[in-house]
């Protein structure tokens, strides 16, 4: 994801010569240096220093690990993607300078089709979440949540909704093949329909349920599949795996919520 960033970022016109990363792996410095074309280095104070935004862009477990010591800029913007670590957290580890902004980015960001909503104190100025805006806008579109805990339904709605949407098509694949058509055939057919309906949403300002009923013509094929989607319980089964991805999201948090003691205000 971080990479996907710095791609994203670079392909908006921000200059290579502005984004550094801060990488511990040499062969993926060299790859970042050659591919990508930026600073990449294993001290954090040649990423960090003179900074305005800072992305924490490292697998939840990790950050308690690496952020605490983080010479951070006063004043710096630091945008944490870090699933279920919460901005209680984030604000014990690196003290009360930076303004925080948590997001939770999805992986079409990979090709510059993510979907990120982002969370911030009511302290945070404005042009703090404007660059917010900027960075995650790269690539994709985000959009703000007034409370913390609704980065927990986030989670479950665009974070994991990509695997939603496979399993859909995974399972139209085997429908097909187990009717007769042939593997690749459905393969073929079930993937291009995914991609098109996709893109049929992204050209459309009509609701999603408005594009729903165009296809839909009453007595026909559609009519009949998605009846018996309804007669399976198809929208309770959505409704129940939204719930529990958004349970689990809850759930992670906690484990990981802040200790007793120290300075955890999440206001800014």
């Amino acid at each position: 994801m971080g990479a996907a960033l710095v791609r994203g970022l670079r392909d908006k016109g921000w200059p290579t010569d502005h984004l550094r990363v801060l990488e511990v792996r040499e062969e993926r410095r060299r790859w970042l240096e050659t591919e990508l074309g930026v600073v990449a280095s294993e001290r954090p104070s040649a990423v960090l220093a003179g900074a305005d935004a800072v992305i924490l862009a490292v697998k939840p477990q990790q950050l308690p690990k690496v952020a605490p010591g983080l010479p951070i800029p006063a004043g710096a913007l630091v945008v944490s993607i870090a699933a279920g670590v919460r901005t209680g957290n984030l604000r014990l580890w690196l003290g009360p300078d930076p303004w925080i902004v948590r997001c939770m980015p999805n992986t079409p960001a990979l090709v510059g089709a993510g979907a990120a909503a982002l969370y911030t104190g009511h302290r945070t100025p404005e042009a703090a979440r404007s660059l917010a805006e900027a960075l995650l806008g790269s690539v994709g579109t985000c959009c703000w949540v007034e409370q913390e805990a609704q980065l927990d339904v986030v989670t479950a709605l665009s974070g994991s909704g990509p695997a939603y949407f496979f399993a859909l098509a995974e399972a139209m694949q085997k429908a097909a093949t187990a009717l007769g058509l042939p593997a690749a055939t459905a393969a073929a057919l079930a993937r291009q329909t995914l991609v098109g309906a996709g893109q049929l949403v992204a050209a459309e300002a009509a609701p999603i349920g408005v594009l729903r009923e165009r296809v839909t013509s009453k007595g026909g094929t559609t009519a009949a599949a998605l009846q018996a989607l309804a007669d399976a319980g198809f929208g309770l089964h959505v409704a129940a795996a939204v719930g529990a991805a958004a349970e689990r999201s809850a759930e992670l948090g906690n484990a990981a919520a802040a200790p007793a003691g120290g300075h955890a205000d999440a206001s800014s």
